[in-house]
Parts: structure tokens; C-alpha cells; sequence
């Protein structure tokens, strides 16, 4: 993207990422939806150091987090203030 922000689309559905209602709030969920064009479906990627990026959102400016960091299948994803943190740290890996 020219200005530096992204859309994720998933190969299973064509659905683009996206912030759930365009919310501004701490810990609105990131889901899947059809593509609609909104700030709230694109994301800034940024570099913090050692082959990890944090994923910030264009809309709320909150980064993609991992919810309380879990470790498990099925883990929602959703919105959050940068604390620096693994849950929030993400690689970009060839498929």
C-alpha cells in the first residue's frame, strides 16, 4: 500500500482482518470480514528488532495482541495498548 498500511486477507475464506465495529477500545475483538475499504481493516507493520514486528491498527492505532497472552488453539486476538510484550510481538514468515 502506498501509504504504508496493509490489509490481511485469509487464504481459507478471502476475508479481510478486521477491528470488530471499527471500535477505538482496548480489547475490541480482530475478526475476519468482508472487505470494506475502512481504516479499521488496515494495519501498519513495524519493525521492533530481532525478526519481530508489532501489527498496529490504522483506525485505533492499537497493536494486534494476543489475548492474556495465551498459548492455546483457538486464542482470540483483539486490540490493545503497545506494552512491548510477546503477545503483541509477531513474525512475517514465507507460507
Amino acid at each position: 500500500m502506498p501509504d504504508g498500511f496493509y490489509e490481511f486477507t485469509s487464504v481459507n475464506s478471502g476475508l479481510r482482518m478486521d477491528v470488530e465495529n471499527a471500535s477505538l477500545q482496548m480489547g475490541a475483538n480482530v475478526r475476519q470480514w468482508t472487505s470494506n475499504n475502512a481504516p479499521a481493516q488496515r494495519w501498519g507493520i513495524e519493525s521492533v528488532g530481532s525478526g519481530y514486528y508489532r501489527i498496529v491498527s490504522k483506525h485505533s492505532g492499537r497493536v494486534l495482541d494476543v489475548a492474556g497472552c495465551s498459548t492455546a488453539n483457538g486464542a482470540n486476538v483483539a486490540q490493545w495498548e503497545w506494552l512491548g510484550g510477546d503477545c503483541q510481538r509477531w513474525q512475517l514468515l514465507p507460507p
